[in-house]
């Protein structure tokens, strides 16, 4: 500009370029001031990530993904989707204008490991119960939902989210997990198995049941150890390490002996060997000289068989979502020795009474109307 400068004939030019120059620089001063605001004047702030390059699945991770979809029966399903480049998502679906029995605004949060389904340009969410979610790529920054097939809703209504470009996470409640614990030095922390995420436990909640859990069952002081929780992963400010904490609600079981080696992917629930470790309370072994309890659900016609070591149990079953019921058929009429004779008349209450499942890693728990856990299966896979 300088030397445009210099000629006379070039004054107005140069009047043009010096404004510009200014106008530049008072746009950079003020875009500086508006990044400078303190994180407690925007929400989440001290949480927000921004994305990295696009990946071959055509995202920009990690990022929030948010958006408001169509509902059949409410106004409307309000999506936070958060993706990370580990493959690791955490969702939380909430259904406008619905309440749950409780009277609480109806909502269903859940985290795992997602995965690019090539062929249809497509990101896969397998949950906690039987059906995946689909995401139709359209953009780095767009996500379009397809329906259980994999196909496209031909619709005119919006089956969009999208994402500003950060991750912006929520808290998450009531939520199944599975994952090994330490203890070490008074303070608890847990490694989420299916995302590989860590987060300190808070001593609220049921955590003493945790605690007392864990000393009793692990193999030796600070050693990890796996256990079964539902819970909430909760932002809350702190001043060193991660804003993310976990609250334990309700402790499930410990497994010792396992590690997160088979527990990074959900067992299917259809065509599964069910092993029967709990029921009503009580543990459940394989008696000398009986078949060991299990269940099975059959993808074919929607069938089950089980038995708890003595007679053999058939019927069908119905899944929509994470609801399951089920409707005994025949049964062999042995006569069988006690305990068998009462765990019998217990199973068959429990399908009754059976209203909606949960998968994590290996393991599947079944609830009823109260929301209370009223049997416990691990999956075996027979080679």
């Amino acid at each position: 500009m300088q030397e445009i400068c210099k000629r006379r004939d070039d004054a107005g030019l140069c009047k043009t370029m010096a404004f510009a120059h200014l106008l530049i620089g008072a746009l950079l001063l003020v875009g500086a001031s508006a990044g400078a605001q303190s994180p407690e004047s925007r929400p989440y702030a001290h949480n927000a990530v921004p994305a990295s390059a696009i990946g071959a699945h055509g995202l920009r991770l990690p990022a929030s993904f948010v958006g408001t979809l169509p509902c059949a029966d409410c106004e409307g399903v309000a999506w936070h989707l958060d993706l990370w480049p580990g493959q690791a998502f955490h969702l939380r679906r909430q259904w406008l204008g619905r309440a749950d029995s409780e009277g609480n605004p109806a909502r269903h949060d859940e985290v795992g490991r997602w995965h690019a389904d090539p062929l249809r340009d497509a990101v896969v969410l397998p949950g906690t119960s039987e059906q995946a979610i689909r995401w139709e790529v359209l953009a780095p920054d767009r996500l379009r939902r397809l329906d259980r097939e994999g196909n496209r809703i031909e619709s005119e209504l919006n089956y969009e989210i999208a994402s500003d470009g950060t991750l912006m996470q929520t808290d998450l409640e009531d939520v199944f997990l599975g994952g090994m614990m330490t203890y070490l030095a008074d303070a608890a922390t847990f490694e989420d198995c299916l995302t590989g995420h860590r987060y300190p436990i808070v001593q609220e909640g049921a955590y003493l049941e945790l605690e007392r859990a864990y000393l009793r069952d692990r193999s030796a002081p600070g050693a990890p150890l796996y256990v079964h929780l539902e819970g909430g992963l909760l932002l809350r400010p702190a001043i060193e390490g991660p804003d993310r904490r976990l609250v334990v609600d309700r402790f499930i079981k410990t497994r010792p002996g396992i590690d997160c080696e088979r527990q990074r992917a959900n067992a299917s629930l259809r065509n599964t060997y069910w092993r029967l470790d709990w029921l009503l309370g009580e543990d459940v072994r394989t008696l000398e000289g009986q078949r060991e309890p299990h269940l099975i659900l059959r993808r074919k016609e929607s069938r089950f068989s089980a038995t708890l070591g003595c007679n053999r149990m058939t019927g069908v079953f119905d899944v929509k979502d994470n609801r399951l019921s089920f409707q005994a058929g025949p049964t062999t009429l042995m006569a069988c020795p006690p305990p068998l004779d009462r765990r019998e008349r217990e199973f068959i209450g429990m399908l009754t009474a059976a209203v909606t499942f949960r998968i994590n890693g290996e393991t599947l728990v079944v609830l009823n109307a109260e929301d209370e856990i009223i049997s416990q299966f691990t999956a075996v896979y027979l080679r």
